[in-house]
């Protein structure tokens, strides 16, 4: 192959030529080379000026290369290093807000009231009630965390034994608690430990919360001790009280104690609604401690100290005596008040009619007789709605279009909406097996939300993101590059949010689909209907409105 000297770019082969001579004339000064002109005559031929540029060419990309990749490791060290201190520092507070962000997917609503009661600073103990296991955990550390607090929380021991609750118990600060067997009713033994051990682990965990209340921190304690799934709270064990007192006493500095309600409007219902309201604060003080009735008899006095907070907590919950009363108390609510309520006045209300169903807010026999027809009918005229799978907001609809072209409309709407959900339904299609397989293996309501809400955000043990995301990203980056990955990585959570909403849209279509072919197939009944409540409503007007409160009455 030639190479001619003018298919160098110009200024690179003056570069190569004055290179060669200027070593030759350093060689010929020094009189190393005998012969000069042989020399010379060697450096002008094309060969030489072409092997000499490209040696240099070659030196110039080595050089450019290794510079390259030094720089790119360094680069790469830098980002390492700026990532590990962010988890350092920032670690608890980002787990925190993933935490918080797959509660907020998990429901469809978290409302919030009464955020003023919780101090922003000092010694504060939480008190929640505890109807649905570890989310109760997850909901309260995650709105605690948002609202500029660091809270700790006690666990019982046997939950540590999971090792997905336990890793993310461990990681929010959570602090096992032994208890003998024996103390609880459900026989909910957490340890093996003997009493005498428990006993010291208990007073070494009360010492502990101590210095961390000391410090200025929150804890987090669920005064009934155990989850459940019940109409009614449990009754308190006094551990909250113990721990506020014994704080006073040992450091001579005032607690803060805050009642918190948490109500789940269906609890084990994925995309369901939630409220938690935090009631007034208890102040728990050296007057307190230094009291006649404190030092006379302290167990009772943090008894009473109990049965208050218990007070204050049932204000702020749902409590019946059945799950029935539950049932027909909202469907009253719905037919006294057909516009929705806000959250915290629905809990309020409902609890309200609730008493009124139970007969707690009379004494009179003849209103007894009344309420308990009114029960009758409104639990009959309930089951009426679920044998036909309609709600009772249904009936107030006004459908005035063709029943064919309304339902038509509503199916194409269907079909344009789902293959939107598509992409979703196929990458989180594994979350429904599993979600389907843990309502099984759950077995108590309460454990169905943590069951799914855990297999939903299974993290890698490297990574806050989702095992199955993991598994999905490093396949795109073997198969197709970084490129894929990262677009894959910034697609997922997008496709999953739209999955979600277009799901809870087609859901919303189906049901108005199902009541039109309702209203065609079984026109009659449904009218029977639609009478029937026109007379609930007037009973229930005429009956109850003066037995709660005009603030509710206001808003029908």
């Amino acid at each position: 192959m030639s190479v001619t000297i003018d298919a160098l770019p110009a200024t690179k082969f003056r570069s190569a030529l004055f290179s060669m001579r200027a070593r030759t004339t350093s060689r010929e000064e020094l009189g190393s080379t005998p012969n000069m002109a042989a020399v010379r005559s060697n450096v002008t031929t094309p060969s030489v000026v072409m092997g000499a540029y490209c040696m240099t060419a070659v030196r110039h990309n080595v050089m450019e290369s290794v510079t390259a990749n030094i720089f790119m490791v360094v680069v790469h060290v830098l980002l390492l290093t700026a990532a590990l201190a962010i988890v350092a520092l920032y670690g608890y507070t980002m787990f925190s807000y993933f935490l918080r962000f797959a509660c907020h997917l998990y429901f469809r609503r978290i409302t919030v009231h009464g955020v003023n009661n919780l101090p922003r600073e000092g010694p504060v103990v939480v008190c929640p009630n505890h109807p649905n296991m570890m989310i109760d955990v997850l909901l309260v550390l995650t709105q605690c965390t948002h609202m500029g607090r660091n809270p700790y929380a006690w666990a019982k021991a046997s939950m540590f034994k999971n090792p997905v609750a336990g890793r993310i118990l461990r990681a929010l600060g959570a602090v096992p608690v032994y208890r003998p067997p024996g103390k609880l009713a459900n026989q909910d033994v957490d340890s093996e430990k003997t009493p005498e051990e428990i006993a010291a682990a208990t007073r070494h965990m009360f010492e502990d919360t101590w210095k961390v209340l000391h410090l200025g921190h929150l804890v987090v304690l669920f005064p009934e001790g155990t989850s459940y799934t019940l109409p009614h709270m449990l009754e308190l064990r006094t551990g909250v009280m113990r721990v506020a007192t014994g704080f006073v006493k040992a450091y001579d500095t005032p607690i803060t104690v805050v009642p918190l309600g948490l109500t789940y409007f269906n609890k084990d219902r994925f995309r369901s609604e939630v409220s938690l309201e935090f009631g007034e604060p208890i102040i728990v003080d050296q007057a307190v401690i230094h009291s006649d009735a404190f030092s006379t008899d302290e167990r009772s006095e943090v008894k009473r100290l109990t049965e208050q907070l218990q007070v204050d907590k049932i204000y702020l919950t749902l409590n019946a005596h059945n799950f029935e009363s539950f049932r027909v108390a909202r469907t009253i609510r719905r037919l006294y008040c057909a516009k929705p309520l806000h959250p915290k006045d629905d809990v309020h209300f409902t609890q309200q009619l609730v008493d009124l169903v139970e007969g707690k807010l009379t004494t009179k026999e003849t209103e007894t007789v009344v309420l308990t027809q009114l029960k009758a009918d409104v639990s009959k005229y309930q089951h009426a709605l679920d044998d036909l799978r309609i709600k009772d907001s249904d009936l107030l609809l006004d459908v005035k279009e063709s029943l064919v072209a309304l339902a038509v409309e509503r199916l194409m709407y269907l079909l344009v909406l789902l293959p939107l959900a598509t992409p979703g339904l196929v990458l989180n299609l594994p979350f429904y097996f599993l979600g389907t397989k843990l309502n099984v293996l759950a077995g108590y309501t309460e454990s169905r939300s943590m069951f799914k809400l855990a297999a939903g955000m299974y993290v890698h043990k490297t990574h806050d993101i989702p095992a199955q995301w993991v598994v999905l990203i490093s396949t795109a980056a073997y198969i197709y590059g970084s490129s894929a990955a990262y677009g894959l990585m910034i697609a997922l959570p997008f496709f999953l949010y739209s999955h979600i909403r277009v799901l809870e849209e087609s859901r919303s279509i189906m049901e108005n689909v199902w009541y039109l072919a309702n209203l065609a197939t079984r026109k009659e009944r449904i009218d029977v209907l639609r009478n029937e409540r026109k007379a609930l409503v007037t009973t229930v007007q005429v009956n109850n409105s003066k037995r709660i409160e005009n603030e509710f009455t206001s808003s029908r």
